[in-house]
């Protein structure tokens, strides 16, 4: 062992009975209760940390800084989805209101997303910053039941709002009735997590259930852009993903034709994408966030 130097322990979580569940499918209530208690134990445990150091957690985690926008193959994904929301509302017709929208607003997806990230107190925590449902493993037990959860891949983790790993989740991992229906509940069921986790901590509260759910409204439109990119990759079959050297190696034009005619064999194949990403404009409609 050298000192100062990292280690990273590899443990096989299959033998611990965890696994995936199929990102075509969904999650249902039991799946997606487990996950939002685990998120909201991992920002209420980042408020404790933040809470004993005398630095940031930035300062001290310098990892955690980042800027999406340096991302530029990521912005390209959704600028693509995002005028590719813009082709089917018009094939469906009787939408140009927002295919209108979609069109002027492509350009502009990428400082959209940006500043939807930016920090602003008291909504301050760690997020996973990932959290769609490829990213987490589930036990379950002898009945099929699943009881335990375990959230993976925290590369793009950052400091930010909880409004960004909720809107992410639940615009990701599931239709938009079932997300409208049951908001209330699955906000509760966070809230009740994260609040548990600080009071066993001796800590205040930073903000009530109320003002969480406005912060998670006025991230709305960022979880209506990871919809647009993550929904159709939950949905697809694996010959289908998307390699980033596509991108270099046949220019973006190129990329973009490529993925539109990927899109559309999809929505053939899977009437339920339609209606989920018809679900994700419906939530913009209904926020009033486009008219």
């Amino acid at each position: 062992m050298v000192e100062d130097e990292e280690v990273i322990i590899f443990n096989d979580l299959r033998r611990r009975g965890f696994k995936m569940v199929d990102r075509k499918m969904g999650l249902d209530a039991a799946h997606t209760l487990l996950v939002l208690r685990e998120i909201g134990r991992l920002h209420a445990v980042s408020v404790l940390v933040q809470s004993k150091l005398r630095e940031s957690l930035n300062d001290k985690y310098n990892f955690l800084i980042k800027e999406l926008k340096d991302s530029e193959y990521f912005f390209i994904f959704m600028e693509t989805a995002t005028l590719r929301m813009s082709y089917i509302m018009e094939k469906i017709g009787g939408c140009q209101n927002l295919v209108t929208w979609a069109r002027d607003f492509a350009p502009k997806c990428s400082n959209a997303y940006w500043e939807l990230t930016r920090r602003s107190d008291p909504f301050d925590v760690l997020c996973h910053g990932d959290c769609w449902l490829n990213n987490f493993l589930f036990r379950y037990n002898e009945c099929g039941a699943p009881v335990d959860v375990i959230l993976l891949d925290f590369q793009q983790c950052c400091l930010t709002s909880p409004g960004i790993d909720l809107n992410f989740f639940m615009y990701s991992s599931f239709d938009g009735a079932y997300r409208r229906d049951n908001l209330p509940t699955f906000l509760k069921a966070y809230y009740e997590s994260f609040s548990s986790v600080l009071e066993a901590g001796g800590s205040a509260l930073p903000y009530s259930s109320e003002e969480l759910l406005l912060e998670y409204r006025r991230k709305n439109l960022f979880g209506f852009l990871t919809g647009l990119y993550v929904v159709p990759l939950a949905m697809c079959v694996d010959e289908n993903v998307t390699d980033l050297s596509e991108v270099m190696d046949g220019g973006l034009e190129a990329f973009r034709k490529e993925k539109n005619e990927r899109f559309i064999r999809q929505l053939e194949n899977n009437p339920l994408l339609k209606t989920r990403l018809i679900s994700l404009f419906d939530d913009l409609i209904e926020h009033g966030l486009i008219q």
